[in-house]
Parts: structure tokens; sequence; C-alpha cells
């Protein structure tokens, strides 16, 4: 619930312009609040999720994919148990 109102309630850009820096502090911050952490920072995921456009996103995603070896979607079933309910859903659109 809280991610769908933090996407209903932001302004997400929706150009195609990719910043591959942002993209890569991205990769990092989410890493941060969920695999490398007991928990999860949902705050830090929602905040991303709810304000980067779908190619940034994209990008993001494959970032993340290429520093830890692991597709975001995977780690979604890690933080399932998360109250970020609709994480996985959300991300296999945004892809």
């Amino acid at each position: 619930m809280q991610l769908l109102l933090a996407y209903l309630n932001n302004h997400r850009p929706e150009t195609p312009h990719i910043d591959m820096h942002l993209a890569e502090s991205d990769a990092r911050s989410l890493y941060q609040a969920g695999e490398a952490r007991l928990g999860t920072d949902e705050e830090t995921i929602i905040h991303i999720l709810s304000t980067r456009s779908a190619a940034q996103l994209t990008a993001s995603f494959h970032k993340y994919r290429q520093m830890y070896g692991r597709d975001i979607e995977k780690v979604c079933v890690i933080l399932s148990s998360s109250p970020i309910i609709g994480l996985e859903s959300f991300i296999e659109l945004e892809c």
C-alpha cells in the first residue's frame, strides 16, 4: 500500500534520459536497503521506485545485476515478507 500511495503521489519524470551515475547510486542504495541488511529499509526502496522514470529504473536494475550478480526480481522474493506488498509486481511492470 505504501508503494502504491507513493507512486500515485509523486511526480515521476517519464523521459528517456538516463543518468548512469544515478543508476549506480540507486543500485547501491537498493542493495543496502535490502540484501545487505537484516530487515529492509522500506523508505529508501519506496523513494527510489516511486520517483524514478521507468527508463531510469531499468538502468538501475541492470546496474544492480552487474554490481551484485543478482536480478532485482529475485531479490524481491527475499523481500516479499516485507510490508512493501506488490514490490515484485511493480518491478515487473517497470521493466
